[in-house]
């Protein structure tokens, strides 16, 4: 079957917003609102991220780096993160729930379909992915809670070893101002979606009190898509006094989800709004914990002592293959990281030091029902362990008053074993494996400022992402029913971590008046992949990969009160090796581009208009069955008055019908899930 070609409108706006990023001096986007304008653009003076486990300006970050500013966490409507990261190039946003908000974000041509993450996802920089399965919850708190949100794209397995292939996040809280203060917020909107926020704050000069919460309800756009939310914060942080200077917190999250599933292409034309499966539901419970401890500082070493934890306790009914599976599970999470840094000279030439040792132990207990609760017949009962212990060290010399050498080099020794305890499957207990996984990530990276706006930086590194719990030893039973009745599961206790070697270049231009550009190339090539192998019928490393991409954006005043921003990513990621070679990889866009239009009459007050596009992508590796391109237009508005501001956002304003993503089925049918329709959201904040 030929492959779809862009429509002339998509390969226009594609084209624009390259062009436009390569004739232009380019750069990484910093995205803050100025008064009166929501357009994403970089603003000077420097913004500083601490993604990297030290303070730095975004600007001298040899990386694809882009930082959400509070402002317009602020002055969004929408109640998830994920929104606003449509708007960055190199991130693909999808898989829309309740609300019609996407609930996965894949970087860089890698993709899980949300049950795994290769995005490292931080909350004031603790893992958040979950224990089994690597996945992320994006509602940990509301836009306008967060100071920042900090992307660095490209693997970070240097920073944070395993799940960092494609890149970390790390959304940072708000502290609160001197003082007592307090905020609020109310959100309604499209398909029963009901929602309020409330955050307190203590503030002195030795210490601050932070207390936030909320909960969010949506009867969903689809059949069976209600969703419930929960989530609570409290953050305590003090200044050098009678105790080292430090941190403590505690996040919780709360969530009932239904699951709706995925549709054939006969069901999405009949009705795309109905539910595939009538009783598939996840439910879960979570809880961060972390402390810091911090003596010293930059000049004569720092040390810093970081104990944290992650509970999870969750319930999920999924039907597959005409069976309906009960699935609950509780883990644990306890580790430590003692880190240290120090700011140094070699031969007058300033330095930047770090390193660390980080230990953690875990363990998922897995059980599996027939039915839809615990009172049906007990199958299987699996208990799963994962240890690891981690080193890593870094340096950042500045060779000259323009040009920055940064080096870095981690290793990662991970353990994991498993017992099946009894049921239907093995009434006995039983040994699933034992194995011990070794990875050595080493990065490098020059870069050089080309004047007082513009840089450009080159990049080598190594990743890799091992393979989780759940598909090393997960023991969903597939019954055949022929007799005598056969069980087999899809786990693969002999899985190797998949592995990658990345190149990068890339340069970026801050310009007057918030104008910015940028422009980054990379290749990666991945080998050992982790996928599902149809053929066997289980998780295998089947294939080689090569993930390349340019991704480009450009934000710049046109008059007055008008700016325009425009992003654009090529990310042809293709099979290497075998027949497919050359074969787009199933479910990732091969492009993807991004414009909008702000207009700012009045100061504090500001209306936009959005054009979102992706095409040429497949349901299948064999590349027979694409999913169509699709656009859609989205508007929004601003507006503050003292303490109160008021948004409101209306997306797929023209009443698109597309396909976000899906696969194909055992049968050989496709599998699809829709995009949302029209929706709007409104939301009245107190700040």
């Amino acid at each position: 079957m030929p492959r779809p070609v862009p429509g002339p409108r998509a390969r226009a706006l594609v084209a624009a917003t390259l062009t436009a990023a390569i004739l232009g001096p380019v750069s990484e986007l910093h995205a803050q609102a100025s008064a009166g304008s929501d357009s994403v653009r970089v603003t000077l003076p420097a913004v500083t991220v601490t993604a990297l486990r030290e303070r730095e300006d975004v600007r001298k970050i040899p990386a694809a780096a882009f930082v959400l500013g509070h402002d317009k966490l602020a002055a969004t409507a929408t109640p998830r993160l994920t929104t606003l990261l449509t708007t960055l190039p190199g991130l693909y946003a999808y898989q829309e729930t309740a609300t019609g908000e996407p609930s996965v974000v894949d970087p860089r041509g890698f993709t899980a379909n949300g049950l795994s993450s290769y995005l490292k996802v931080l909350l004031d920089g603790q893992e958040t992915r979950d224990l089994e399965n690597g996945n992320v919850d994006w509602d940990w708190l509301v836009p306008e809670d967060a100071e920042r949100v900090e992307i660095v794209q490209g693997p970070g397995a240097w920073a944070y070893g395993d799940g960092a292939e494609g890149g970390i996040l790390n959304i940072v809280r708000a502290r609160p101002a001197l003082g007592t203060s307090a905020r609020g917020s109310v959100r309604g909107g499209s398909f029963g979606q009901v929602g309020g926020n409330l955050g307190f704050g203590w503030a002195n000069e030795r210490w601050n009190l932070g207390l936030d919460g909320g909960r969010r309800v949506a009867d969903g756009w689809r059949e069976r898509s209600r969703e419930e939310v929960s989530s609570a914060g409290v953050n305590v942080h003090f200044r050098d006094g009678v105790l080292p200077r430090g941190s403590l917190s505690v996040s919780f999250l709360d969530a009932d989800r239904e699951d709706p599933g995925y549709l054939t292409p006969d069901q999405l034309a009949d009705d795309p709004e109905q539910a595939e499966n009538p009783q598939d539901a996840i439910k879960s419970q979570r809880v961060l914990l972390n402390a810091a401890l911090t003596a010293g500082n930059g000049r004569i070493g720092e040390w810093r002592l970081s104990p944290y934890a992650r509970l999870e306790d969750g319930e999920q009914v999924k039907t597959l293959f005409f069976e309906t599976d009960f699935h609950p599970t509780e883990a644990q999470v306890f580790g430590a990281e003692l880190g240290w840094r120090k700011d140094a000279g070699l031969a007058g030439r300033p330095l930047s030091l770090q390193a660390g040792v980080t230990g953690e132990a875990s363990r998922l207990e897995s059980d599996y029902h027939l039915g839809t609760d615990d009172t049906g017949p007990h199958i299987t009962d699996t208990e799963a362990e994962r240890s690891s212990i981690s080193a890593y060290a870094g340096a950042r010399l500045e060779l000259d008053g323009a040009t920055t050498l940064r080096a870095g080099l981690r290793g990662d020794r991970i353990f994991t074993n498993a017992e099946e305890h009894g049921g239907v499957i093995a009434p006995d207990p039983t040994s699933l494996g034992d194995r011990t996984m070794e990875a050595l990530s080493p990065y490098a990276a020059l870069q050089r400022t080309l004047g007082p706006r513009a840089s450009v930086y080159a990049s080598f590194s190594q990743a890799f992402h091992a393979p989780t719990l759940d598909q090393m030893y997960g023991q969903r039973p597939f019954t055949f029913p022929f007799p005598p009745p056969t069980y087999i599961t899809i786990s693969n206790g002999d899985l190797q971590p998949q592995r990658a070697n990345s190149a990068e270049l890339g340069t970026r231009w801050d310009g007057a008046n918030g104008a910015s550009a940028m422009l980054t190339a990379y290749s990666m090539w991945v080998r050992d992949e982790i996928d599902f192998d149809l053929t066997n019928f289980r998780y295998q490393n089947i294939s080689k990969s090569l993930h390349q991409g340019l991704i480009g954006s450009l934000g710049c005043p046109v008059a007055a009160r008008l700016s325009v921003m425009v992003s654009g990513t090529w990310q042809p990621t293709t099979i290497r090796e075998g027949t497919l070679d050359g074969n787009q990889i199933n479910a990732v866009p091969e492009g993807m581009a991004y414009g909008k239009l702000t207009w700012a009459p009045i100061a504090n007050a500001s209306l936009d208009a959005g054009v979102r596009w992706v095409g040429r992508q497949w349901l299948d590796k064999e590349n027979d069955h694409p999913i169509g391109d699709f656009t859609t237009v989205e508007l929004g508005g601003s507006m503050r008055w003292q303490h109160l501001r008021a948004s409101v956002r209306v997306a797929n304003l023209l009443d698109r019908r597309f396909v976000e993503t899906g696969f194909i089925g055992v049968s050989g049918e496709e599998r699809l899930w829709p995009g949302a329709g029209p929706r709007a959201t409104a939301a009245l904040k107190f700040e």
